[in-house]
């Protein structure tokens, strides 16, 4: 999916940050905005619509960040639309 998207490989992103290296278009309220606040309550299930733009052509897409408890990670579900 990631290279579908993105254009770029999984070699490209692995290991990096997501908010300042993969894509710095999501820092911001909208997106990290909510990611922060669901870290700080513990648990985050929240679901928005978005566009990528970051080196690629805008891509409109729906996210869903989703945990149980913060310590076991948070999924970040993201599906074209």
């Amino acid at each position: 999916m990631q290279a579908g998207l993105t254009g770029r490989t999984s070699g490209e992103v692995v290991g990096k940050n997501f908010f300042n290296d993969v894509a710095p278009c999501t820092k911001g309220h909208l997106f990290q905005g909510r990611f922060q606040q669901g870290v700080a309550q513990g648990s985050i299930n929240a679901m928005f619509e978005y566009a990528f733009d970051y080196k690629m052509q805008p891509s409109k897409v729906r996210v869903h960040m989703k945990s149980t408890s913060i310590d076991e990670g948070v999924w970040i579900f993201i599906k074209r639309l």
